[in-house]
């Protein structure tokens, strides 16, 4: 691909630093540029029996056609798998945290698509770009499944209160039919104390929530182990793309 404007890439770049600095590393980096280096490791590499391929020449158009080289599969000791066979894994019950009678609900929180962990929330074109699903924004929800949200007499945009053994949270309830009716599910990624003036005080971190339960094979933190129970605390706002999708039927009628 040739440069967009009076640019270069990477590779350019640190060869045209090599230079400069001179020296050995100058001498051991004596290209002109990325494109030359390519061709001349591609004509080493693409010589009869380089590699142990049997493959004849390769040349620059072919390479660059079919993004590469490699060599044909060699048997060789060198490169044999290990005879040591990998340990059986061992089928275990699944632990939960919390009685079901006091919190009848699985707790599922996810990275999100915006913030990753929470490390970009301070970036306010992230917070007003919609999920790819909920269309949400500038916020946080819980997904519930509509037909427990029916039961518990909860509706888009309620503010609800999620508590598990560990603690509590509020935010908006959201009503998701791909999610399952023992389920509650929540986006990862808001709920900063202190991360600037567009991330701090916005939402709820699902984290705070979670029970310090670790999986014992690997000690990683069994972040799906936690049940929980919900419950409606208010009327809310629930700020979607799709504008008025995101006002309950309730507020709605009041207008």
């Amino acid at each position: 691909m040739r440069p967009l404007h009076n640019t270069r890439s990477m590779p350019d770049v640190l060869l045209a630093v090599a230079h400069q600095l001179g020296g050995r590393v100058g001498a051991a980096l004596e290209w002109e540029s990325f494109e030359a280096m390519l061709r001349e490791s591609l004509a080493v590499l693409s010589k009869p029996g380089a590699g142990g391929s049997k493959e004849p020449p390769m040349s620059w158009e072919k390479a660059q056609k079919q993004g590469g080289w490699w060599s044909a599969p060699v048997n060789s000791p060198k490169f044999a798998l290990p005879t040591t066979r990998v340990p059986a894994l061992r089928s275990q019950e699944p632990e939960w945290d919390g009685s079901p009678q006091q919190f009848p609900f699985h707790f599922l929180p996810y990275p999100s698509q915006s913030f990753l962990d929470g490390s970009l929330a301070h970036l306010p074109w992230l917070q007003e770009l919609p999920d790819v699903l909920a269309t949400a924004m500038w916020g946080t929800w819980v997904e519930i499944n509509p037909r427990t949200a029916e039961r518990l007499r909860i509706e888009q945009g309620d503010v609800v209160e999620v508590a598990s053994p560990h603690g509590k949270l509020r935010a908006s309830a959201l009503l998701s039919p791909g999610i399952a009716p023992d389920v509650l599910a929540m986006p990862v990624g808001q709920g900063h104390r202190n991360f600037t003036r567009y991330a701090r005080g916005r939402g709820a971190n699902p984290l705070e929530i979670l029970t310090p339960l670790v999986e014992p094979e690997t000690g990683a933190l069994a972040w799906a182990a936690t049940r929980v129970r919900i419950v409606r605390v208010g009327q809310g706002k629930l700020v979607l793309f799709g504008g008025d999708l995101g006002v309950s039927p309730r507020e709605r009628s009041n207008r």
